[in-house]
């Protein structure tokens, strides 16, 4: 049993960092690839909630964070501070996404349910 219960707690950490879709490629790619990238952070984008906290790297090296508002249209709208960033998925070469929020729940109700089993045990053993 214990040893079920460490294997879903380094799971759920590992979950974490799988969910980072950062796409890290020095090289220049071609249109064809550009495309080809262009569908696949669409199909990242779609999975990200407004409020994460998201990296974006452009093309021409520069990196923006901020939190995920909204994606229309192929322009990804980033909130950073006070002031909004709208920039277009084709200069987008790679999103990381900071999963914080939600692995914070996920180590809560783990923590909740450890407690719960030790008390459990406690009260059945006494």
């Amino acid at each position: 049993m214990s040893k079920n219960i460490l294997l879903l707690f380094l799971f759920c950490l590992t979950t974490g960092c799988a969910s980072n879709f950062y796409l890290n490629e020095k090289k220049e790619l071609d249109e064809a690839e550009r495309k080809n990238r262009y569908t696949e952070l669409e199909q990242i984008i779609q999975t990200i909630k407004p409020g994460d906290a998201v990296t974006l790297v452009l093309y021409n090296g520069e990196t923006f964070d901020g939190t995920f508002y909204s994606s229309i249209d192929g322009i990804v709208s980033l909130r950073m501070g006070d002031a909004f960033r709208d920039l277009e998925l084709s200069d987008v070469r790679g999103i990381a996404i900071k999963t914080q929020d939600r692995m914070k729940k996920i180590m809560m109700a783990l923590m909740f349910a450890t407690v719960a089993g030790i008390v459990t045990t406690f009260v059945v053993t006494h």
